[in-house]
């Protein structure tokens, strides 16, 4: 036994006591020792995929990104680590500030494992803070097939349908577009919340410089301005150099046809506005006003109704006040499932009633309720 012990000390650890430490000295934050223990591990043997993966781990607390993306890069295509090589390379990337590379990475991380539900929620973040609806609620609804939805999710899966976020959130997005000006996402995001505010045209002008001018997105804003200014001609001439179905052109199209007296026209635009944003309380009610001018009173009255349905979703989901706090009790979450229900959100209503039933399994208005969608849902095949 004293041979065997005086054989290791003159050998030194072996790789399991150099992982080990490792392990430990990233624990305690001792990054220097840690990159130490990594160096003699590799004097050992070639480092493993594992081993990888806690070198980039370390390097990460070490704040040394680079050395920590490229040591990640390595991991991409490995069968067990690739999909959280590429999950910590989009938390480094957001980290940074570079949105754009974040959500490229958390994609390619979804792609390979459909449950690591925190890159779905990562992305979400960026699809909210840049204000990218329809992909936001792609999103929320692939994620809420994978896993079942906290309060704080639906309420924030709710919210981002109808609420705009004020002109200050552009300041917000500004550390993004100065780390990546060529973030074409976050260059629209500050647009679009500009658009609107006085005094601002000059800004919306110089973050749509940079961009194509035949983007369907750039154009829709281009239009917006010159409606604004009362440049109907120029807005038109814009929008019929496109033959895209964005829903803002759609929108800005369904105006210019008001204003040129073409209701007939303006309906159809606002239908395929609707066709990609069916939660768009604001296209609907002004269906519905499209279709009394068009005489089709009958028909509007359907959008009209659809409209309070959508504002009455909007009343109740504003008045949470906080995303998970207070904790909702069993009889507003069904208030909540109903109300999407009625509306047409039969996702969102799944998982408020999926929460009512967490809270009391025995509820039966809620379980009447979830039975009915799910049955809604297999008739539609």
């Amino acid at each position: 036994m004293v041979a065997g012990l005086l054989f290791s000390r003159l050998v030194g650890p072996d790789a399991a006591e150099w992982t080990r430490r490792a392990e430990a000295d990233l624990q305690a934050n001792r990054w220097e020792a840690a990159q130490d223990d990594i160096r003699g591990l590799a004097s050992l043997r070639p480092l493993t995929p594992q081993d990888r993966f806690l070198q980039a781990r370390i390097e990460i607390g070490a704040g040394q990104s680079e050395k920590a993306l490229g040591t990640l890069g390595r991991l991409v295509d490995d069968p067990e680590l690739g999909a959280q090589a590429l999950y910590l390379s989009g938390l480094i990337e957001r980290k940074r500030n570079r949105l754009r590379f974040a959500e490229a990475a958390y994609r390619q991380a979804i792609d390979r494992d459909p449950h690591l539900n925190g890159a779905r929620r990562e992305l979400i973040y960026i699809l909210g803070m840049q204000s990218r609806r329809g992909e936001l609620d792609a999103a929320f609804h692939e994620m809420s097939r994978i896993v079942p939805l906290n309060q704080y999710d639906m309420y924030i899966w709710c919210l981002t349908h109808f609420v705009n976020w004020g002109t200050e959130s552009a300041e917000d997005l500004k550390p993004f577009l100065d780390a990546d000006p060529d973030d074409r996402e976050t260059r629209l995001a500050m647009a679009r919340l500009l658009l609107a505010s006085p005094g601002q045209e000059g800004r919306v002008d110089d973050l749509l410089r940079p961009l194509p001018s035949d983007d369907p997105a750039v154009l829709a804003f281009r239009a917006e301005q010159d409606l604004n200014r009362g440049r109907l001609a120029e807005a038109l001439r814009r929008i019929e150099s496109t033959k895209s179905e964005d829903p803002m052109l759609e929108r800005l199209r369904a105006r210019i046809a008001l204003r040129r007296g073409d209701r007939e026209g303006a309906v159809g635009h606002f239908r395929r506005a609707l066709s990609k944003a069916p939660y768009d309380r604001v296209s609907t009610a002004e269906l519905g006003k499209a279709l009394i001018l068009l005489g089709d009173r009958s028909s509007a009255q359907a959008y009209i109704d659809q409209s309070h349905r959508l504002d009455q979703v909007y009343n109740l989901v504003t008045r949470i006040g906080k995303p998970d706090e207070p904790v909702l009790s069993v009889a507003e979450l069904k208030r909540l499932a109903h109300s999407c229900e009625v509306a047409g959100l039969t996702a969102e209503a799944r998982g408020w009633y999926q929460l009512a039933i967490d809270r009391d399994v025995f509820d039966q208005e809620a379980q009447e309720g979830l039975h009915r969608l799910r049955a809604a849902a297999v008739s539609k095949g």
